[in-house]
C-alpha cells in the first residue's frame, strides 16, 4: 500500500513532507489490530500528547489500552 493510501486510511491528509494536516481518530472503542513479528523485537507503546488539536478525539480524555501476546 503506498504512503498516501494509508495516509487516507488512517483519517491523515498528507499535503507534502514533512506537513500532515491531522483529522478526528477512526478508530471505535473495541477496534483492534494484529501484527505478526517476523523477529525478536521490543515493543513500545505511547499516546500521541496532542492536546491542540482533535488528533486524540474531541473529548481530550485519557483512554485505556489493551496490549496481548498471543
Amino acid at each position: 500500500m503506498r504512503l498516501r493510501e494509508k495516509g487516507d486510511e488512517l483519517g491523515h491528509l498528507l499535503v507534502g513532507q514533512p506537513l500532515m494536516i491531522a483529522h478526528p481518530p477512526v478508530s471505535r472503542s473495541g477496534d483492534f489490530i494484529e501484527l505478526t513479528a517476523l523477529a525478536d523485537l521490543i515493543i513500545c507503546l505511547s499516546a500521541c500528547p496532542q492536546d491542540l488539536a482533535d488528533t486524540n478525539g474531541t473529548e481530550r480524555e485519557p483512554r485505556d489500552a489493551e496490549v496481548s501476546i498471543i
